[in-house]
This record gives C-alpha cells, structure tokens and sequence, in this order.
C-alpha cells in the first residue's frame, strides 16, 4: 500500500539522517578545505544565486500584502473551478486487455441459438482485433440444466436468451479497450439487430468495487409493488438516457419472458377424480425435474458415492404446447389406477412476466444498468444521474429509489480522504504548535498547502488524470514534504528574528546558526545573510529563505525528479500508480515556489509585532520571563 510505504520509509529516512548521514559527512568532509574566513558569500558557487533571490524576495516581500491576496485568490480558483471539473474513480483506470459483454438475445431465445449469437460475437471480436491478438476466451451461455445441484445465484446469466463472453487480449494488442468497445457497439448493432450488448467492466478490480452490481451504475427502483417499481425505473431510464458519459443503458431485468399459464379446474378435476398433488407430479417433470419434488439419492456400493436420482422428460420431446397438454396424469390408488391427459383438466394461456426477481432489503426490485464510456468517469456521470434524479421529484408512495455500483463506495472514499487530509493538516498544526510553542508560526508553515493542492490540480488537469486514491496519496505525500520545507525555513527565520530582537533590545549578541561571521560583510549584506543585522520580521523572513534556499531546492528536486518515471508511468501497470507519481511533481513544484516566495511575506505580515521573548512559563527554563536566576527551583522572580 502506498500510504504504509511511505510512512516506513520516511522513518528509515530520519533515523538514517539523525545516525548514519551525520557519521558519514564527518568521515567524508573532514579532508576538504574550509571557506576563507573573509570570504564574501557571492563569491561561492551558489552564492551569486542565492544573492540574487535574496534581491529579488526583497521586492516580493515589499508587496507581501498584494502577494497573499494574489496567491489566495488564484489558488481558490484554482482549486474549486480547475479541481471541480476533474473526474474522480476510486482507482485509475488500467488497459487490462480484458474484455466482457452480456449479450441478451429476445426473450424466450433458445439456448441453442443464443450460443450461436456468442459464438458469432467472439468471432467479430476476432476479426476486430485479429486472431492472433486473443489470448483465450471464456463463454457463459444461459442457466444451467436444473439436473446440477447448483444454486443460480452463482451464475451470471437470468435465463437461456443470455450469455456473458469474457475475452483476453495478448501483451502489446494495439488496440485499446475502449476503443475496442466502441467500435464494436457500432458493428454488433449492425449485424445483430433485436440484441443488446452490455460491455461491462473485466478487471478484478473494477468488478469487485461495483459491490455486486452488473455495472459500474446501477439505480434499483425497489418496494412493495412491482408494477409501481416498473413503471418508475422505465421513467428513470428514459430520462437519465440523455447523459452523454452512459453507455449500453438497459433494464437488468427481463420483463416480457413467455410464459404458459396453467389453470386447473379443480370442479372438474374433482369429477374426474385427480386432485393438485398428482396434477403436479405429473407436470413438474414434464417441464423441469422430479428432484424438485422428490429428492432421491442413490448409494453405490462398489464406490461409496451417492447418486441423484430424478426423472425428466428430455427437452427434444417438449416441441409445443401442445405437447404439455398432452401430458399424461396418472391419478387412483392401488390397482384402480387410472390416467387422463392435463388438457382435460386445465385451462392454458399464453402469457409474459418477469423472468427473474431481484430483492432488496426483502422487496422486489428492479434496476437499471448502464456502463461508461471510455472517456468518463464515475465521479461525473454519479453526480449527472443523481442530479436527473432529484430533479425528478419524489418517486411513487412506497417507492424507493437507490444508485448502487461504484458510485456508493467512490463517494465514501472521497469522503474519507478528504477527511484524512483535513484531520493530516490539523494534527500537524498541533504537533507544530507544541514544538514552536506558538499559535502564529504554525499558520505560516500551513500557508503552504493551498499550494500544494492547486500544484495538484493543475497536474492532473494538464495530464488528464483522474481524483482517485492513488492521486489522493501523492497529494498527501506532498503535503508532507511541503511542510517540512516550510517548517525548516519559518524555523531559521524566527531564531533570526530572536537573535535580531535580542541584540537590538537586550544587548545581546548571541550569533546563531543563521549567521554568517564575516567582517567584510555590508549591512545590505548582512540584511541577508546575518541574523545580528535583522531589525524586522522582513529581514528574518530573507534570512530564513535565503539561508536555505539549497536544502529546501535540493529536497523538492530529488523528490520531483525521483517521481517523474513514476510519473510517466512507462514501467508494467505504470498506469496503476501514475497518478500518485503526477500528483507529487504538480504539488511540489508548485509548492516550492511558494514556499520561496509566498510564504516569507506570510512570515513578514504575522511575525511583524512580535517580541522576541520565549512564550515558555516554565520557572526553571532559562528562556522564561519567569526564570529566576538566583533560585530556579522556586519559579519566583522575573527575569528582566
């Protein structure tokens, strides 16, 4: 998982940076020779840059109230204009070479002829995509003979007029899925009027995060009445047909299967002698098999295995009706047994009904499916449908209405993360807070973020990606490195401010890490460079950003150029992961600069008017305005 690497990793990286790197540069830098003493900073390699940002940040920072106006601004636009109109899925979409479609011939079809119709499919695909281009296939034609002791609730099929056809191309097809199902939804309308295709989604991934469903969109209009549920789901198909991301929109259900309706006279049937019991043992068999009635096991005794034992009348000898109105019934007992054919008994009708019934939460149900277009996301064409919806009003009484497949569990997970990188953010501030021992500082470090969402954005917009988890965690992971960033620079810049604050008002003249100790240094220099020259939050805001300009540079190039073949996702299942790399590069990119430009203004405008006192109230902590010099255990006494 990418969140669990990440965090491993980023705890072998500090305990590597806090033992092993420290060991390592002594070792390594000890034989190197030191910088002179009245060496300007311009005069380093990276010092004529750094100078020169230093000029430039100045001139930035002047403007720091129009640059934050500037930057929110832009970002809010950024973000809810550019990132609204992104697509969102719950993971990329990934060129599997898998292919699936549910052919649905007329009701009532023949097995026989509806294996014709997939042996016919496969062989367009075939010659869609080349023969050689197919690396197996798999056909599921029709339910099963009731003589299998199997549930049909394991089966994809409704009824013998349908049919699933699963196909694997070979590595390296030319050819696309969606272009592939495109192209042949056009060509099997063609060729095969009065059936419907349904090119549903192949991969284990996609099929497992429908949730049952058939398609990636599913409405199941569900209740009490079926009719009612009927006449609503047809209402909901026709208007949501308008959508231009659905393809193949169809009913799951068969409505119009034939059927024979059988009514027995029982008056008669009473005269004649034959009562609903031999009735039915009569017809079971006939049209389906004795083991629904009479489940009849033999045991072998050669072998030890148990045999089903169940008569049924063979499927080649039911030619017609008129063939079930010959059934023979065979009614009496003992030795005054009699028979009498069904037709004498019963009354038959033609008829049509539901092929197979559906429930949720224990009511009949009926759903419409539809899959996507190659080019649409299930985020869009979810929000599209759902809108259709609401907009049709309230559905009839007792009348319930629910979108089912991918879009439940996407919006959940968007839900989620957008949760996790609210409560990220939060947990950061405290942390920051308790360690900064300020509310002011933390803010600054977070000013960044806005930045590192709208480098996101802007990346998967430029690359057409889609919001998925994969993007998501490289926009987490951004976030990550950009406040680290911008926590060592606000840290370097407020020691500077404090040493500055000190030597002006306290006479101190502490030096400091941020100092560079050079004589020949100007005060204009100094500005920069030196933290005994900082009279303003503007000169530790320089200060900070022009001292580590390099760590923050180096630390966002290795990431960026370490995520770029990621990125361009060339390796196997690079698209799987590609997102994340994209997302990385965009927020950090973006995020670096701001951190360099943006975030020293922040630093100017909220550090302006504060002290340079320590905020700890601790009475032995020397840094405390409570600290008492002459007794620190005590906590009494000020220190001035």
């Amino acid at each position: 998982k990418p969140t669990e690497i990440s965090t491993f990793s980023m705890i072998a990286s500090y305990l590597l940076s806090s033992t092993l790197v420290p060991v390592l540069s002594i070792w390594i830098l000890r034989s190197h020779k030191k910088h002179a003493k009245g060496g300007e900073p311009a005069k380093y390699r990276f010092g004529a840059f750094q100078k020169r940002y230093a000029d430039f940040l100045l001139k930035v920072i002047n403007l720091r109230w129009w640059v934050l106006g500037a930057y929110l601004a832009v970002s809010a636009i950024i973000i809810v204009f550019v990132g609204g109109s992104l697509g969102t899925e719950i993971y990329p979409t990934v060129s599997a070479g898998q292919l699936q479609v549910r052919l649905r011939a007329p009701a009532g079809t023949l097995l026989d002829n509806t294996e014709a119709l997939t042996l016919k499919t496969l062989d367009m695909i075939k010659d869609e995509v080349g023969p050689e281009n197919v690396e197996i296939s798999v056909g599921f034609v029709g339910a099963h003979s009731p003589n299998y002791a199997a549930n049909l609730l394991y089966l994809w099929m409704s009824g013998p007029e349908e049919s699933v056809l699963q196909v694997q191309l070979k590595e390296g097809t030319p050819m696309r899925i969606g272009e592939l199902q495109e192209r042949l939804r056009k060509k099997l309308a063609e060729q095969m009027p009065g059936v419907t295709f349904s090119f549903e989604p192949g991969d284990i991934v996609s099929r497992v995060m429908s949730l049952g469903a058939a398609s990636p969109i599913e409405i199941a209009a569900y209740g009490p009445d079926i009719n009612a549920d009927i006449e609503f789901a047809k209402k909901i198909e026709k208007e949501i047909s308008s959508v231009p991301g659905l393809r193949d929109l169809h009913l799951g259900q068969v409505l119009d299967y034939p059927t024979l309706d059988l009514n027995l006279d029982r008056e008669r049937s009473g005269v004649i002698g034959v009562n609903m019991v031999e009735a039915s043992h009569a017809l079971v068999p006939a049209v389906w098999s004795s083991r629904f009635m009479f489940p009849l096991y033999w045991g072998d005794p050669k072998s030890d295995c148990t045999y089903q034992i169940q008569v049924q009348t063979p499927q080649k000898d039911i030619q017609s009706v008129e063939t079930v109105k010959n059934t023979q019934v065979n009614y009496g007992s003992g030795g005054d047994r009699k028979a009498s054919l069904l037709r004498n008994l019963a009354q038959f009708k033609e008829n049509k009904t539901i092929e197979q019934y559906a429930h949720y939460d224990n009511q009949r149900m009926i759903t419409v499916n539809a899959n996507l277009a190659p080019d649409a996301d299930v985020g869009t064409v979810g929000r599209k449908v759902a809108q259709i919806i609401n907009e049709m009003g309230s559905p009839p009484p007792r009348v319930s209405v629910l979108i089912r497949g991918q879009v439940v569990p996407l919006n959940e997970l968007m839900g989620g993360l957008r949760n996790g990188l609210l409560f990220a953010l939060v947990v950061i501030f405290l942390l920051l807070t308790a360690t900064l021992q300020s509310m002011k500082l933390p803010l600054v470090c977070l000013s960044t973020a806005p930045a590192v969402i709208s480098g996101v954005v802007i990346a998967l917009k430029l690359t057409e990606t889609t919001l998925n988890i994969q993007s998501f965690t490289g926009a987490i992971m951004s976030i990550g490195v950009a406040m680290a960033n911008a926590i060592l620079l606000v840290i370097f810049a407020e020691r500077a401010r404090v040493i500055g604050w000190r030597t002006r008002f306290l006479g101190e003249d502490q030096g400091g890490p941020n100092t560079v100790k050079s004589a020949t240094l100007t005060p204009t220099e100094g500005r920069f460079f030196d933290s005994r020259f900082v009279s303003t939050a503007v000169d530790a805001a320089l200060i900070g950003a022009s001292t580590r300009l390099r760590p923050i540079l180096m630390t966002s190039l290795a990431m960026i150029s370490g995520m770029i073949p990621m990125a361009l996702g060339w390796s196997e299942g690079g698209e799987q992961t590609a997102p994340l790399g994209r997302a990385v590069v965009g927020g950090l990119a973006v995020a670096t600069l701001a951190t360099l430009l943006v975030l020293p203004s922040v630093f100017a405008i909220v550090q302006k008017r504060t002290t340079g006192h320590s905020a700890s109230v601790h009475p032995d902590d020397p840094e405390s305005l409570l600290y008492n010099a002459s007794n620190p255990s005590t906590g009494s006494g000020t220190k001035i």
